[in-house]
This record gives structure tokens, C-alpha cells and sequence, in this order.
């Protein structure tokens, strides 16, 4: 216990001095210290419950929030890695899953503007818009079909704690949460040392300034041209509240 808490220490301080998500693949990327931190979870802790093809977390929370520096990449590899085939998948998923509940979308792109850790500190807490469908369009064939650019969010979700409402609590489904603790339990203890999402959502929050914030889905439905199709053009600044249209 003492080890991981001593290693997740020590990234703490690689994450005050990170500039970039997902550029230079070393201890300046968020992305490679979250890939970092839960390679030290899986091989601290084995009882981590989530497993390859589980998608229960894309399924019933599929709208990740994503900045336009988490988003770049991700337009970048729709259109330069991604297939043809797997692409229309994604686009026809994005009209079917979300085309009527654009109203919610931008409720939910309204509450995510801030970092949890303002909402209850120096930002009024929005409640979550009641989705028709939360599932994430780029799931295809329950796997994720932009994984090497997922955002971060995602990268941590299943190994990480978050503070929320004054308590800390898994960062987690209720499944793997039950799992979790009912194994803590089993083991004697009541703690189990995680690193915690709240500093890097605000880090990411930090890096991203004045830039866009949206979800998923809003970011594709923004770069479809007239006909439908992905753009290739990066909109830095999509007028979301145009999709109402």
C-alpha cells in the first residue's frame, strides 16, 4: 500500500509540470501519466474489476466531456486512421442515438463548462439533462473505435477516485464499485490508495484556458458538413446552439 501511494506521490508532481495531452508521449502528457498511473493500479492492486469488452461505461455514460485540446487529435484520427466502413457506422449511431435530443446535449455542454471540483465551490451545480440515449456514438462493436485518442476521462475511469459532494468515492460504475469494496472487505481493509480524478480534470481544465469544452456527440455533430459527412476542417469553435437549427 505504501508503494503505490509513494508512486502516485511522485506523479503528482509530473502532473503540476505536464503541458500538453496526448503530444509528446512522456511525463509532459496527461495522457501518458494516466496511462502510466493505471498500468501502477493494475499491477498493485489486481482486483481491479473492469475488464476488456466491458462497455457498461460507454453504454450508460457515453457522453464524455472533452476540450477542444482532448478533441483534436480525436478529429485527426476519424480522419486519417479511422476506416470508411467504421466511420459511417459512427455517423449513422451519432443521427440514430442523439439526432432528437440536441436540446439535452447542450444542457449537458452547459454543466460541464466547469471542472466538478468549481461545482458546489464557486459554480452552482446544474443537474444532468435526462438523456433519451447516453451510449457513445464511437462505440462500435462494443469496443471503442478511437481508443489510442480516447479522452481523459475515459483513459481514467474504473481506476481512479473522485471527490464529489465532500466524499471521495471510486471513480467507477456501481458494478465495479460493489466489486470493489465487498473485496476490500473481504481483505480487512477499508482503503484502498487510488489517484485522484480531480486533479487532473482540473489540469486539463487549466491546459485548455478559454478553448472549447463540449461532449462527444456535439463535437461530431459539429464538424458534419451539409451533406452529412465528416469534415476535414478542425472547427476550434463550433457554435453548438447552431445545431438546433
Amino acid at each position: 500500500m505504501e508503494n503505490i501511494q509513494q508512486q502516485i506521490a511522485e506523479f503528482g508532481i509530473y502532473l503540476n509540470n505536464s503541458t500538453n495531452v496526448g503530444l509528446s508521449n512522456n511525463e509532459k502528457d496527461i495522457y501518458y501519466l494516466l496511462e502510466e498511473l493505471v498500468e501502477i493500479v493494475k499491477n498493485s492492486l489486481p482486483i481491479v474489476p473492469c475488464k476488456d469488452k466491458c462497455s457498461g461505461c460507454c453504454t450508460n455514460y457515453g457522453l464524455p466531456r472533452t476540450t477542444l485540446i482532448e478533441w483534436i487529435p480525436i478529429h485527426k484520427y476519424i480522419n486519417t486512421v479511422m476506416s470508411e466502413e467504421v466511420k459511417e457506422i459512427v455517423l449513422k449511431q451519432l443521427k440514430e442515438q442523439h439526432s432528437e435530443q440536441i436540446v439535452e446535449l447542450l444542457q449537458e455542454r452547459e454543466r460541464v463548462q466547469h471542472s466538478h471540483t468549481e461545482i458546489g465551490r464557486s459554480v452552482e451545480k446544474k443537474p444532468r439533462p435526462n438523456f433519451k440515449c447516453s451510449s457513445c456514438p464511437l462505440l462500435v462493436d462494443n469496443s471503442c473505435s478511437i481508443y489510442s485518442v480516447r479522452p481523459a476521462i475515459c483513459r481514467s475511469y474504473g481506476f481512479f477516485s473522485i471527490r464529489m459532494a465532500g466524499k471521495t468515492q471510486l471513480f467507477t460504475c456501481n458494478m465495479a464499485a460493489e466489486q470493489i469494496m465487498d473485496l476490500l472487505r473481504d481483505k480487512g481493509q477499508e482503503h484502498w490508495a487510488l489517484p485522484v480524478w480531480d486533479r487532473f480534470s482540473d489540469k486539463i481544465y487549466e491546459l485548455n484556458g478559454d478553448k472549447a469544452i463540449s461532449i462527444l456527440p456535439l463535437w461530431l455533430m459539429a464538424h458534419l458538413d451539409e451533406n452529412g459527412n465528416f469534415s476535414k476542417t478542425l472547427i476550434r469553435e463550433p457554435n453548438f446552439n447552431s445545431l438546433l437549427v
